[in-house]
């Protein structure tokens, strides 16, 4: 328990301090977003990785071996499944997860998930399929329902 609590609180200092943009020892609105939805942030997904490396590795090396990854809470219970995520993101097939390899472990649910949208809306506003958006295909209404779930209206000048 006392382990537990010292490295989610290693961790929220760390995502503090990345949070921090401006360096003032505060978070603003913007920043608390990213605080508190670090995956939706880029500037965070290395803070993400390293939370999930430090979770995971057991034996120190900075890696995650595939005993590692399937033994840990955050990890993949052992089985096929497990096994094809593993050698999926285990680029370098060197048997660990590298940081690098991690990141793109935590952070595949967030872009399957923009990108199931995005091909939403390319089938529905892309009417000579062409796989493509011209100007006069882009709907900014249909684009914020599907992308941002929102009624905010849209400022960019390209719309």
């Amino acid at each position: 328990m006392k382990r537990l609590l010292a490295r989610t609180k290693q961790n929220d200092r760390r995502r503090f301090q990345v949070s921090d943009q401006n360096q003032d020892g505060g978070l603003d609105k913007d920043e608390l977003m990213t605080f508190l939805w670090a995956e939706e942030f880029p500037q965070m997904h290395d803070t993400l990785a390293l939370e999930f490396v430090e979770d995971m590795d057991r034996d120190g090396d900075s890696a995650v071996s595939y005993k590692e990854f399937t033994v840990s809470k955050s990890g993949i219970k052992d089985g096929y499944g497990a096994k094809q995520v593993f050698k999926k993101f285990d680029k370098d097939a060197d048997g660990n997860l590298s940081l690098e390899e991690m990141k793109q472990w935590v952070l595949s649910p967030v872009y399957e998930r923009t990108k199931q949208k995005v091909e939403g809306v390319l089938r529905e506003l892309d009417r000579n399929k062409d796989g493509k958006l011209s100007r006069i295909e882009i709907n900014p209404k249909v684009i914020r329902k599907q992308l941002m779930d929102s009624d905010e209206p849209i400022t960019h000048d390209e719309f």
